[in-house]
Order: structure tokens, then sequence, then C-alpha cells
């Protein structure tokens, strides 16, 4: 059976959004009784005008996706991090007056004590540097799952559900750094 460029559009923005074509011909099912998912993974196999499959769409609409999340998450973490910055050098600057109202008997003792300080200071920006940010580690993580067959078959079976999921976690996450900048 003929279907229209409507009914494969609609298929198409579902496959997008992560959905397999058994899941596609259920939601389609109630307009279209006949649309099965051997008809949809033909549409998804064949090439558009720009010689692309519907994987190749996937691909291309996923990785943006990750790209956004990753840029969100360096936002959030440039945020967090803005905020340390300020909070270390207020400290530092309270630590330097109180240095400088504390009775110093000897210059030893005034070096001493600043020299302890900058040691904890540049062991926190050591320990900094050498941590991962989590958009690395997630690509990592997909990147790792997509080179395991049975893996990949999985998550590419419940993207919708991982995506959902991912979405909660992200806007809940958001949500919390919102209300905790507010507060501040």
């Amino acid at each position: 059976m003929a279907y229209s460029a409507l009914v494969r559009e609609r298929a198409l923005s579902l496959y997008l959004m992560g959905e397999n074509p058994e899941r596609i011909a259920e939601v389609l099912s109630p307009e279209h009784p006949n649309l099965s998912a051997n008809t949809i993974r033909r549409w998804a196999s064949d090439e558009d005008d720009r010689g692309q499959t519907w994987d190749q769409l996937r691909k291309m609409v996923d990785e943006k996706a990750v790209q956004r999340a990753a840029t969100h998450v360096m936002d959030t973490r440039s945020r967090i991090m803005m905020q340390m910055k300020a909070t270390v050098d207020l400290a530092h600057e309270n630590l330097l007056k109180s240095l400088r109202k504390t009775e110093v008997k000897t210059p030893e003792q005034m070096m001493f004590a600043l020299a302890s300080y900058y040691k904890v200071m540049m062991q926190l920006d050591d320990e900094e540097r050498a941590r991962w940010t989590p958009a690395q580690a997630v690509h990592m993580l997909f990147d790792a799952m997509s080179r395991i067959p049975d893996i990949k078959n999985a998550v590419d079976a419940n993207w919708h559900l991982l995506r959902e999921e991912v979405a909660q976690i992200v806007d809940t996450t958001t949500r919390t750094v919102t209300v905790e900048a507010q507060a501040e």
C-alpha cells in the first residue's frame, strides 16, 4: 500500500526521537492500521534525496543532542567554577587580612603561613585540572557502549526511554542549579 509523504514524515519524526519501527507502527496504527514495522524499516533503509538513511539522520540528530548537552554541562560547570573562584578569592582576601592583623614575631613565621596556604591552593588547582568533565565522561561511555553490538542494539531499541530519562535528569539538575543560584 502506498502511503503519503506526510505519513513517512511522521514516521521519520518518531524515528529521529528514538522510537523503533515497532513502536512507530503502533503509534500510527489508529490512522494507518496496515502500516507495518517492516515497511518502516524499509523506509529507514531507503536513502533520501541527499543520500542519507534514517539511521544516518538519527545519528546526526543524536550527535547534535550530545553537543547541546555537553555545552549545557560546560556552561553549568563554568558557572560553578566562577562561583568557586569568587569564594576562594574572598577566602584568600580574608586570610591575607587576618595575616596582616596577626602579630607575627618573625618574617619566617609569615612566610611559613603564606607558603602553607599557597601549597593548599596549588593542590586544589592541580586536582581540578586532573578531573574529566562530565561531558567527556558521557561521551566516552556512549562511545564504549556503541562498540559492543548487544549493548548498541539495546540502546537503539530503547533510545526513546533513555532520552526521556536523560531529559528528566537534566531538567532536575537545571532546576536545582537555578534554585541554588537564586538563593545566593
